[in-house]
């Protein structure tokens, strides 16, 4: 892999500066005889475990491939139920693979350190084999990956299974496969079903309810509005639906020019007269994350939210019953658009050697990239699936309100994969939650905003 210049490198690893969210193949490599690729003689798995932290498969075995993923996806994570899922697929695929080993590696803890980091050993050719990548990051690493279309064909993996939005992300712009997308999430609208018999799908109609609400002391809607990455995130889809973009196509911020601005400013304003009238809190500044805003849905006293799909999980651990609970799509600024958001994690392949990438899209495909390994680690890990075909076949993903996630999941995008993004959005977190608690203007902090992305990327350039 070329060497990049020291300079190069840090200005890689500079576009990592936000706290990101956050998500069974064949025995490929050996044939009828029992000989490898290279027609020798297989080695012989020995009986019982192959697993343990350090290693999975045999220590005599003839090669070995680099694994890292970040802590809770990892053998040292602190799930028993993930770590014996991995421990169970792990074995399975070392006994079909007794001439191979994988060195299991621990990324940081905190996302965005992970990603720094990688990035900056993908640039200076110090990658390891197979990494978990965040899905906004994935673009950036297209020139460091190794394309998998053949690999990927041959381990039984159709990239048109999975969903429109990460066939995106898989897709580098030379059209070549270049990642597993295999965990996600989706924004909805959560709603009791009590008190709002028919959810709202714009903010006219969510306006025109909320005094009815606020009449019998409950909360309209509330969202994460406050410094977090969640209060950006998930109001892209609004701006998205009205056309709106945040760069061009060079990555260049544009979101505070002509119609761009136009369309942010109709979301922060619809943001602002919620406030104004009653529908949502200014408090909803208090909430850096959607799981934030559980303890409030759980008190009876909230009709709405904008929350995550595991947001269901976690307030049926609150509740028990969720029966008056439903889902609904976003509340959009105008009629007849649907738009959503999504995150997750994608496996890229960083090594070059042909014999290495095949093994390596064996163990990503036993694990998590087959229709059983993907249904499998997003049961026990508590994520949504990104192959379409698992909610048809699986019937623990077939049944609500999994079959709404789903459904959701065909509307929805992910944040763009440039190096500006993060401080775009630091940016305009801090927007959100002046417009919310009334500091600014909407003008005003989209203006503050802009300008301050726009000499970050001045700054990044030179």
């Amino acid at each position: 892999m070329k060497r990049r210049s020291k300079a190069a490198v840090l200005g890689t690893v500079a576009v990592i500066g936000l706290t990101v969210l956050s998500g069974c193949g064949g025995g490929a490599g050996q044939n009828a005889a029992g000989q490898n690729a290279a027609g020798n003689a297989t080695a012989t798995a020995p009986a019982g475990n192959l697993v343990t932290p350090d290693l999975i498969g045999s220590p005599n075995a003839k090669t070995t491939i680099t694994w890292e993923a970040v802590p809770a996806y990892s053998l040292k994570g602190s799930d028993p139920k993930r770590v014996q899922y991995l421990q169970d697929t792990f074995n399975k695929w070392a006994q079909q693979h007794p001439d191979w080993a994988v060195k299991p590696l621990v990324a940081s803890a905190t996302p965005n350190e992970a990603m720094a980091k990688l990035l900056q050993d993908a640039a200076s050719g110090n990658a390891p084999d197979v990494a978990q990548i965040d899905s906004y990051i994935f673009p950036q690493m297209y020139k460091y990956l190794t394309p998998l279309d053949d690999y990927l064909a041959k381990a039984g993996i159709d990239i048109n299974d999975f969903f429109p939005f990460a066939q995106k992300i898989m897709k580098g712009p030379d059209g070549h496969i270049y990642g597993v997308y295999f965990t996600t999430d989706v924004r909805m609208l959560f709603y009791r079903k009590d008190l709002v018999p028919n959810p709202p799908k714009t903010w006219d109609e969510l306006l025109k309810m909320a005094p009815d609400l606020e009449k019998k002391g409950i909360t309209p809607y509330l969202m994460a509005g406050g410094r977090g990455e969640a209060s950006f995130m998930d109001i892209l889809p609004m701006y998205w639906a009205l056309g709106g973009k945040l760069v061009d196509d060079k990555g260049k911020p544009v979101f505070g020019e002509g119609e761009n601005k136009q369309d942010w400013l109709t979301v922060l304003g619809d943001l602002q007269q919620a406030v104004k009238q009653g529908a949502m809190p200014a408090r909803a500044t208090n909430y850096k994350n959607e799981s934030d805003l559980n303890t409030e849905a759980a008190s009876g006293k909230v009709a709405m939210f904008l929350g995550g799909n595991f947001q269901w999980a976690q307030l049926q651990s609150i509740l028990g019953d969720m029966s008056n609970w439903g889902v609904a799509p976003l509340i959009m600024p105008k009629a007849d658009t649907r738009e959503t958001v999504s995150g997750g994690w994608v496996w890229g392949v960083f090594t070059k050697d042909p014999a290495k990438v095949e093994e390596a899209v064996s163990f990503i495909a036993n694990g998590w990239g087959s229709q059983e390994g993907m249904a499998g680690w997003c049961k026990v890990g508590g994520y949504l699936p990104t192959r379409q075909s698992v909610y048809q076949k699986d019937t623990y993903f077939s049944q609500p309100p999994f079959d709404q996630f789903a459904e959701e999941l065909k509307y929805s995008n992910t944040r763009p994969g440039v190096a500006i993004y993060s401080d775009m959005s630091n940016n305009m977190q801090i927007a959100i939650s002046s417009v919310i608690s009334g500091s600014k203007t909407p003008e005003q902090a989209l203006d503050d905003a802009y300008n301050a992305t726009l000499q970050q990327y001045n700054s990044m350039k030179k």
